[in-house]
């Protein structure tokens, strides 16, 4: 009887042992599983502009504008939906942005937020502002080459480079760069 209850504890141990082994190797599975980024969140036209302005401000947070048109009307805002914002990388460059997009088909009023950016030369066009009441400057990117504008010392020295998260990335930093005082 006594060698019965002691093989039944030494299973029973065996066991526990055993489910906390397994459950320790999920947590800790879970713990190294790579965090996927949160997909960027725009806001939208005339009213998504005014929201995102009172944030920049409470928020402390840049503005990134980008003004495009619906796919039927632009093949260059479908390329630059495809070469970039459609990659995942995308989330980390755009995070510490306020993101605001602007299209004048859609019946939002996003041309009454157009009016407060420099001119739209040709679609789409990307804009960042520091603040509010700050300056907005051009992002330059030449869709039908791949190419982004990245200034360096001033926005009239820099160079083209190959379109790509990382190229954005720089292009934004060096400009956020030249617009602090």
């Amino acid at each position: 009887m006594r060698m019965v209850a002691r093989r039944r504890r030494e299973i029973v141990l065996l066991l526990a042992g055993l489910l906390a082994a397994l459950l320790g190797g999920w947590f800790w599975w879970q713990r190294a599983a790579p965090v996927k980024a949160p997909e960027p969140i725009w806001l939208s036209g005339a009213a998504g502009a005014a929201q995102a302005q009172q944030q920049a401000l409470s928020q402390g947070r840049p503005l990134l504008y980008l003004v495009e048109r619906n796919p039927g009307h632009c093949r260059r805002c479908v390329l630059l939906h495809e070469q970039l914002f459609d990659n995942p990388e995308m989330a980390t460059a755009l995070a510490p942005f306020i993101r605001v997009r602007l299209n004048p088909d859609l019946g939002n009023e996003s041309q009454r937020a157009m009016a407060q950016l420099p001119k739209v030369e040709r679609y789409p066009e990307i804009f960042l502002q520091l603040a509010p009441s700050g300056p907005v400057l051009p992002i330059k990117v030449v869709i039908e080459a791949s190419q982004i504008w990245v200034p360096r010392d001033d926005f009239q020295q820099g160079n083209h480079m190959p379109l790509s998260p990382a190229s954005l990335d720089m292009a934004l930093e060096n400009t956020r760069r030249l617009l602090r005082p």
